[in-house]
């Protein structure tokens, strides 16, 4: 039955692209066919309504089918005899409607495998097929109009079956993945998105109000969606809030802001400014939010000087907030008593006063006046806090101007009751507002990020983690995800084996930059002592050049030494060949070099002296003065060299 009311979902949608006229034509093919299975004689409304739930697991007022029955008598598909009616020619062609059916089942089907297989593969859930659709069903009901008393006449999708545990996490996190993984499957989920949009008008109280434009309606635009429109939350969901507020621009609403909204905008920003200057300060979302799209405090300042402007770009006028008017004013305490009965949780005081002043002022704008719609109401507060929203609407129930329009609104709510008056003109709001969801599910919620801060303290101040792990999971921007896929979404979760669990996964990147410098300091050093061996092998050929110059200039000295020393051994003989007439000068150093070399026999016999031992301590010492200038200009200093060298020589 799950799989019929979402598959009817995407054939509405299929429908109205074809009809393209209204949403009831839309659905009139519905009742044909529904009157075709069961080709009654004559049915009542009553009966209508339950062959639908039956045979397409939609569930709609008795008001809305009644409507149908009606147009189909003015086209002459039926016709009403007292109470009931009968059926004159359907008119649509019931086979091929049910080809469109069995191919939408088909894709249907399709979705539902893929979201059991990425739970498997990317979450660790095993979910059976009833688990799947339960839990698409129960997402695609989040998308219906709240706090409107026009559009809470009933459900018209019937919640049945088991609902998955964490089942908006699970298919918040399927629909982003098939959004960019698997385009065609996307498609479908939007097709069935828009079929519920588009199956929420039904629940009007006033069908023919559906085309009514807005009527002198302010639209007072709160801190978040303001944070949105202004980029500083990512380009994404400022896409989307764009979009929706020319929207509701071009439904003739007036986009504005209370001045006290403003106020607490700069002073977000100017806390954000602050929190970015410093690398682990803050951990809001619109600070991380900041960080993650490497925005700088320079950037954030730039933001604040220009708010004005850009507010003003946007078509968003600044309202002065309303003095305090005894006659119109709420009981605040009352009012903070349904913020707290909701859960609503505030970071600051700040915040939650700035909320109270924003429903105190619709209440004053509105001067006494009841609206009986959205488009009628003089003042709205719009949000994307559908527990903000709920509080003011429990609380406005014993009010007569809040009554039937609750002073403040969600952006879902306000965009579906506005785009079903213009679908056709707005064909992607169904996707970017699916998209936009998806995004604020994926994110930790206060809660939830508080809790595991907490559990992080614990560890911290029990020793069982560093100061240095503390701060990592504290301020790195993945750990957010980490966060997400372990505890889907559920602050209960939360636990020490969770925070451990996701150091765990972390730990490379605490210590990598321990790792980065000892891997810095392994490569200098590396390098260091290639570029050592380098030089060293350029020093040792220098000193080797160096040392073949030294021993080079002994060398010639000590063979000069020993050519002139056999010239004055061969001179010393010369008296016995010369004549006798020869020089006095010669015979006298002859006969001196004779004497000198009886004397050097001599004394080698006696103590072994060589004249070549004075000659090789002379080129010795030459050549260690030598090479001992030469290495001081050419800036070497090796005492070792002058060793080597002697010891060589020795």
């Amino acid at each position: 039955m799950l799989s019929v009311t979402l598959t009817s979902l995407a054939l509405l949608k299929a429908r109205f692209d074809l009809e393209k006229r209204d949403i009831v034509d839309a659905f009139i093919c519905f009742a044909e066919v529904c009157l075709f299975n069961h080709s009654p004689n004559r049915f009542s409304p009553e009966e209508l309504k339950d062959w639908l739930i039956n045979d397409f697991g939609l569930d709609l007022p008795l008001p809305t089918v009644k409507l149908f029955l009606s147009r189909m008598c003015k086209r002459r598909i039926v016709k009403r005899d007292n109470k009931l009616y009968l059926v004159v020619k359907i008119k649509c062609q019931p086979q091929e409607f049910k080809k469109n059916q069995a191919e939408l089942e088909a894709h249907y089907r399709a979705v539902v495998l893929n979201l059991k297989d990425y739970t498997r593969d990317e979450l660790g859930q095993d979910l059976t097929e009833a688990d799947c659709e339960s839990g698409l069903l129960n997402y695609i009901d989040e998308y219906s109009i709240e706090c409107v008393a026009s559009f809470t006449s009933g459900t018209t999708v019937p919640i049945r079956g088991s609902q998955p545990l964490h089942w908006r996490f699970i298919v918040s996190r399927f629909a982003n993945h098939i959004s960019s993984k698997k385009p065609d499957l996307f498609r479908y989920f939007v097709t069935v998105l828009t079929g519920r949009m588009l199956v929420n008008a039904l629940l009007a109280s006033d069908l023919s109000g559906l085309g009514a434009k807005f009527r002198d309606t302010a639209i007072y635009i709160d801190t978040p969606l303001i944070l949105q429109t202004l980029g500083v939350v990512g380009k994404e969901i400022k896409a989307y809030t764009r979009e929706i507020l020319h929207l509701f621009k071009d439904a003739g609403a007036q986009l504005k802001i209370f001045s006290h909204t403003l106020e607490e905008t700069d002073h977000v920003l100017r806390n954000a400014e602050r929190y970015l200057e410093m690398p682990s300060g803050g951990h809001g979302n619109v600070i991380v939010a900041l960080r993650d799209a490497g925005m700088s405090p320079s950037d954030v300042a730039l933001i604040r000087a220009r708010i004005k402007n850009l507010l003003d770009d946007e078509g968003i006028q600044i309202k002065k907030t309303p003095s305090y008017v005894e006659k119109y004013q709420i009981d605040e305490v009352a009012l903070e008593k349904e913020m707290e009965a909701v859960g609503l949780q505030y970071r600051s005081e700040i915040a939650k006063k700035a909320d109270v002043n924003s429903v105190r002022s619709a209440y004053v704008l509105r001067a006494g006046s009841s609206p009986e719609r959205v488009e009628e109401s003089r003042a709205l507060v719009l949000t994307n806090n559908a527990a903000l929203a709920r509080a003011a609407y429990a609380y406005g129930r014993g009010y007569h101007e809040f009554k039937n329009v609750s002073p403040v609104i969600t952006d879902f709510s306000l965009t579906n009751i506005v785009w079903v008056k213009s679908p056709l003109k707005n064909p992607n709001v169904p996707m970017h507002l699916l998209l936009a969801h998806c995004y604020s599910i994926l994110k930790p919620s206060e809660q939830l990020w508080n809790k595991f801060l907490a559990e992080l303290d614990k560890l911290r101040n029990d020793k069982t983690i560093t100061p240095e792990q503390h701060q990592y999971l504290r301020y790195e921007l993945r750990v957010r995800d980490e966060l997400m896929n372990l505890t889907l979404g559920d602050e209960e979760e939360v636990s020490e084996q969770i925070v451990l669990q996701i150091l765990a996964q972390h730990e490379q990147e605490i210590t990598r930059p321990l790792m980065d410098q000892l891997n810095q300091v392994g490569t200098d050093h590396q390098k260091a002592l290639q570029r050592l061996t380098v030089s060293e092998s350029k020093v040792s050929n220098v000193e080797h050049n160096i040392r073949r110059l030294a021993h080079l200039v002994p060398a010639v000295v000590r063979a000069a030494l020993i050519i002139i020393a056999i010239f004055f051994l061969v001179y010393s003989y010369r008296p016995f060949f010369e004549p006798p007439t020869a020089s006095i000068f010669w015979r006298v150093l002859s006969g001196i070099l004779g004497l000198l070399l009886i004397a050097l026999n001599i004394a080698h016999h006696i103590s072994g002296f060589r004249i070549i031992d004075p000659v090789n301590r002379l080129s010795s010492l030459l050549e260690a003065y030598l090479l001992k200038k030469l290495q001081k200009a050419l800036g070497l200093n090796n005492e070792e060299v002058y060793k080597r060298i002697n010891s060589d020589n020795q």
